[in-house]
């Protein structure tokens, strides 16, 4: 700082700019605002409106008023068992929380908003009567203690954990009080909280020290927060009832008026403005084609980066014997997860695990239901949770492993509990509450169908990738559009929750028995010897049964899938045929066993498109690896972000190199220009085995793989990855040999391995677009006579 100030700072007299944002202006009356937003004519809009109340809440600045709503928030929609969440849910009104639903304290005036989504036309002022009918209640009847204390402890617990997920934490921390800082409040407040905390507490308390009991009286000491959501939300005029309303004539409509208004502007200009618009046109390009000149920046050299890796074993500490154990400084947070097989499972079951899995914590079990396991949960651990795991291993054999991954996390005075509660949903789960099952799908398939704009690039690479091998095609199978094909149509079947029950059993019955565990934790010495006397008493408690080999059965897989596809192909392809169009729509039918490799446009409801292509090359254990993994940087910063943003108009261009699966993809993100994109994707292949770069090129791509190499992680969460890094067998040798071959490239291997995978046919790459079916049409008809047509197939059908 004293070398800006004195280099910089110091030849500039300093202003002061009034950027001050005012107090919004507090109505005196609520208020009632419907908008219209674009639906797809491909869809039934009969429950696709939405509603919400959004309340002005405090000013940023107030830290304490900022605690109090974020226990607010914890406490009316935290989790399943939260009152509010709860009412909204179990109506049957909708199908998931609105978009947009919690506190958000980004804003000067912050902003607290609740609904549903999916629901009907005239389901508005229901979804408002629900939401103030519940608040009332709360107030009458009073807060129930034991909310209160698990909305405390899960702030407690988040504000002590350090982890860099999502960000690094120091970002976190940065993110957590510039917007009380930009609006002048005192940024050291919220990094202080503890004593607004304590004074929370103590206006929460007796006098003798006890937490207020149900039946307070909203204006007395013990109806602290009572009282609060009689100030922010019964009796704050600052509301508004906001409904969004599906209008399938929208984007039509404006996309007629934009070509109006832009045929009027033309017809409008002179022979000279349009010379100058050609004129600037010309300067653009040059200016765009034109190479930057990084030399003025500051920048490592190779020689800066150590090839050593981060190396984590295990620890051997007597008396521990259940499970690999790790002995880190964890901020007194003990990490638990265990592996469970799960390769013998039916393809009818499979493709139901990523379901099973948001059921598992949320359908509840046979001593509790599931508002109650999610008090526990919340009362005393930072989470549990469950995920299906698809890859390919590092053993030798390259077969596909699949697993699911428990995981689960608390402070260290509390890991009997959470050894408790993971012991009773493995060993007592129940999924006979089918109304629960129904609402879990539903709330699912709702998340998953607002994913697909929010994600499309990913949900597009997927596609494109699924021929490409066993791990791709369960992975599309279990997150990708073919998940959401199948959890919406499950939804849109009457009786299906009796079906569930039966199905969700069977996984349960066969995963959760004594020998199928392998369990890892990470802590300090005294905690890991408590949670291993804990894991041993909970597994012993699970019914006797020999562990699942992680590998998947190929073979059965590729024909079962292959059918699945051909079968969904097929009826695609009969509702959308659109007219005068040849499809080929036996494509679909030939999977990962066929030399087939899709190529693709999926309709679905969005102005814009997501652009995938992805092809198969060799993985991290191939000396060629490191040159791919370069390659990708080169072409993303050199040649994608200009094409495919600068000069398209999208927001992004990327070119990932996906090591453990030995797939490189291209992918673009809200991208307006199909055809122009495929045709970048072509011409990226001609770049980059051209050469046409220098050598700080290939230095600056090498630092930036090293550099996720190296990006630092907490020691809890570092350790529970070197463990699945054990169990696929990607050893630390294998992982040091890549980055010293990265270290150690020069131009002439990035060359040969650019002339051995980037030219490859077309036809022996997967393509997929995300887009609407007006787009997707237009770039059929505009694709030049050497290129396939894209497949056109509904994502909503």
């Amino acid at each position: 700082l004293d070398f800006i100030t004195t280099k910089v700072l110091n030849r500039f007299t300093a202003i002061h700019p009034d950027s001050e944002v005012a107090v919004q202006p507090r109505w005196k009356e609520p208020k009632k605002v419907m908008v219209p937003y674009p639906l797809s004519r491909d869809e039934n809009p009969e429950k696709k409106y939405q509603a919400c109340v959004a309340w002005l809440a405090a000013d940023i600045k107030d830290s304490f008023e900022m605690l109090v709503l974020d226990v607010l928030e914890h406490i009316l929609i935290g989790n399943s068992a939260s009152p509010l969440r709860k009412k909204l849910i179990d109506s049957g009104l909708g199908s998931a929380l609105s978009d947009g639903t919690g506190f958000d304290s980004d804003m000067r005036d912050t902003m607290f908003a609740c609904g549903l989504k999916e629901i009907g036309k005239d389901d508005a002022e229901k979804v408002e009567k629900i939401i103030f009918d519940t608040l009332e209640e709360l107030c009458s009847t009073g807060i129930e203690p034991n909310l209160l204390e698990s909305a405390i402890h899960q702030i407690e617990f988040h504000k002590k954990e350090i982890t860099n997920t999502p960000h690094p934490f120091g970002i976190k921390i940065l993110i957590s009080f510039a917007g009380t800082w930009i609006h002048g409040g005192d940024p050291v407040s919220c990094l202080k909280f503890d004593a607004d905390l304590e004074r929370l507490k103590q206006e929460t308390t007796n006098q003798d020290g006890k937490a207020s009991e149900k039946n307070s009286k909203a204006n007395g000491k013990n109806g602290f927060l009572e009282g609060k959501i009689r100030q922010y939300f019964l009796d704050n005029p600052h509301r508004v009832l906001f409904v969004l309303a599906p209008d399938q004539e929208m984007e039509e409509k404006e996309n007629t008026r934009i070509r109006q208004e832009l045929q009027k502007i033309l017809d409008s200009m002179t022979p000279e403005q349009m010379a100058r618009i050609n004129q600037d046109a010309e300067k653009l390009a040059k200016l765009q084609d034109a190479k930057e000149d990084v030399s003025v920046l500051p920048t490592l050299e190779l020689s800066d980066v150590k090839p050593d890796i981060e190396i984590i074993r295990p620890d051997t500490i007597n008396n521990i014997k259940a499970s690999t154990c790790y002995d880190k400084a964890t901020s007194d947070i003990l990490y638990f997860t265990a592996t469970a097989g799960i390769g013998v499972l039916p393809l009818e079951l499979k493709q139901l695990v990523p379901f099973f899995c948001r059921a598992f914590t949320g359908a509840g079990t046979s001593l509790r239901d599931y508002a109650r396991m999610a008090e526990r949960m919340d009362l005393y651990t930072g989470g549990i949770g469950i995920s299906p795991y698809s890859g390919t291993g590092f053993n030798g054999s390259d077969h596909n492993v699949s697993f699911l991954s428990l995981q689960g996390k608390a402070l260290n005075r509390n890991i009997g509990p959470l050894f408790d509660i993971t012991g009773e949903l493995m060993s007592r789960y129940s999924f006979s509450d089918t109304a629960r099952l129904k609402n879990l799908l539903l709330q699912y398939r709702s998340g998953m169908e607002s994913a697909i704009v929010a994600n499309g690039h990913r949900y597009a690479i997927s596609l494109a990738a699924r021929a490409l091998g066993v791990s791709s095609q369960i992975a599309e199978m279990w997150h990708g559009i073919s998940q959401f094909k199948f959890i919406k149509g499950l939804a849109e079947q009457p009786d299906i929750a009796e079906k569930l029950s039966s199905d969700l059993s069977a996984i349960a019955a066969k995963v959760f028995v004594r020998d199928n565990l392998k369990s890892a934790i990470a802590g300090d010495k005294d905690a890991l010897i408590l949670a291993d006397h804990n894991i041993a008493r909970m597994v012993d408690s699970l019914p006797a049964g020999a562990a699942i080999d992680f590998r998947q059965s190929i073979d059965s897989l590729s024909n079962d899938y292959k059918k699945d596809n051909a079968n969904r192909a097929n009826q695609d392809n009969q509702i959308n045929q659109p007219a005068g169009e040849i499809q080929k729509g036996s494509q679909s039918a030939r999977g990962i066993a066929g030399d087939y490799y899709p190529f693709e446009g999926w309709m679905t409801s969005t102005s814009v498109s997501f652009v995938a292509q992805a092809f198969k090359t060799v993985r991290m254990d191939h000396p060629d690896a490191p040159a791919l993994a370069a390659i990708s940087r080169i072409l993303r910063s050199l040649y994608l972000h200009r094409e495919i943003r600068e000069k398209g108009g999208a927001y992004g261009g990327f070119a990932m190199y996906n090591a453990e699966e030995g797939i490189f993809s291209f992918a673009s993100y809200r991208d307006p220009n199909i055809r122009r994109t495929l045709e970048v994707y072509r011409n990226a292949c001609s770049f980059i085995t051209s050469g046409d770069y220098t050598e700080e090129d290939i230095k600056e791509a090498i630092l930036q793989v090293c550099a996720d190499i190296d990006k630092p992680e907490t020691p809890g969460p570092a350790s529970i990855k070197a463990f699945y890094r054990t169990i696929l067998g990607l050893t630390d040798e294998k992982r040091k040999e890549f980055k010293e071959s990265l270290l150690g490239l020069d131009r002439q291997s990035i060359i040969s391995a650019a002339e051995k995978y980037f030219t490859i046919s077309d036809d022996q790459k997967g393509t997929a677009v995300i887009s609407s079916r007006e787009q997707l049409e237009s770039a059929n008809q505009n694709l030049k006579a050497n290129q396939r047509e894209l497949e056109l197939l509904l994502i909503n059908q």
